[in-house]
């Protein structure tokens, strides 16, 4: 009976993996970028320098986020900046409810990672590169450097041109970043 019940057990559970397999490789986005999807975007930069990010039209997820980081007393403020503002919108909080920085139309790296929109390499600041995973600092700054020195990314395969980039961080990165070649 216990071998029984054991056996139950693994084959539930290779079932289910399964079944999350199945399900990941369904919905993987054609071009490889982040599945999450966000269409109206605001990015909260809190005083701890983390982030997060609301993806509603009514942004319900607000209080929630603001009790968990111990600022729920600025919930009138964050709305009142929201109101009639352009998305994608990043809010900069301090402790004491004051919006320190307020950019309409544009996210910074994590927060472009998050709502699953690409990073363009020729636009993004050495910190933003870094939200992309296995970009440190060293690789974020080479890249910066490497497109003041000579010119942008264009096409995306350039990217090689710089120190440490082969063709398989290439294909690892094109995931998470795009090259607008206007």
């Amino acid at each position: 009976m216990r071998k029984r019940l054991i056996i139950e057990i693994v084959v539930a559970g290779l079932v289910s993996a399964v079944l999350v397999c199945i399900t990941l490789w369904v919905y993987r986005s054609d071009e490889g970028a982040p599945p999450l999807r966000c269409d109206f975007p605001v990015e909260l930069r809190f005083p701890d320098d983390s982030s997060g990010l609301l993806c509603g039209r009514e942004h319900t997820e607000l209080t929630p986020l603001l009790v968990r980081k111990g600022l729920d007393a600025c919930d009138q403020t964050v709305r009142a900046e929201m109101a009639g503002a352009t998305y994608p919108l990043l809010l900069v909080l301090k402790s004491d409810c004051r919006v320190v920085e307020k950019r309409e139309g544009t996210l910074t790296g994590r927060g472009s990672l998050l709502a699953g929109t690409r990073l363009d390499v020729n636009q993004a600041t050495a910190a933003d590169l870094e939200a992309v995973p296995g970009i440190g600092t060293v690789i974020g700054a080479a890249i910066v450097s490497d497109r003041t020195a000579n010119g942008p990314f264009c096409p995306l395969e350039s990217l090689t041109r710089v120190k440490g980039i082969g063709d398989k961080k290439l294909e690892r990165f094109s995931a998470y970043l795009k090259a607008d070649c206007q």
